[in-house]
């Protein structure tokens, strides 16, 4: 590829991965771009800061399991092939690693 058309290639996707702009609460468009990254950090905090108090882990020691017997066995019992085969058929063949360092491909194809 040569260099013209690397760069227009990477000139098209700034332009549209490029944000122009938020509406904030009120429904006003805002294009600053110091109250955009307040508007951003503002919404992110409010979405991670626990709005409910805070429990003890003794309060749930002790009480009785609200799972059934046929649940429990339903979610602790071995995946079978077919659900194995069909998990790796919907994975992106070139996303992230595993733990083996691996990604999906290589188990799709050997």
């Amino acid at each position: 590829m040569n260099t013209s058309v690397f760069h227009a290639r990477v000139s098209y996707r700034k332009r549209r991965y490029h944000m122009k702009g938020l509406k904030d609460d009120s429904g006003r468009w805002v294009s600053d771009l110091s109250q955009m990254r307040q508007m951003v950090c503002s919404f992110y905090k409010e979405l991670f800061t626990s709005q409910s108090e805070t429990r003890d882990a003794s309060e749930f020691i002790g009480r009785k399991t609200i799972l059934s017997d046929e649940t429990i066995a339903k979610l602790t019992r071995d995946f079978s092939e077919a659900e194995v085969e069909l998990a790796l058929e919907q994975m992106g063949s070139d996303k992230a690693l595993g733990q083996d360092g691996l990604n999906a491909r290589f188990y799709k194809t050997h």
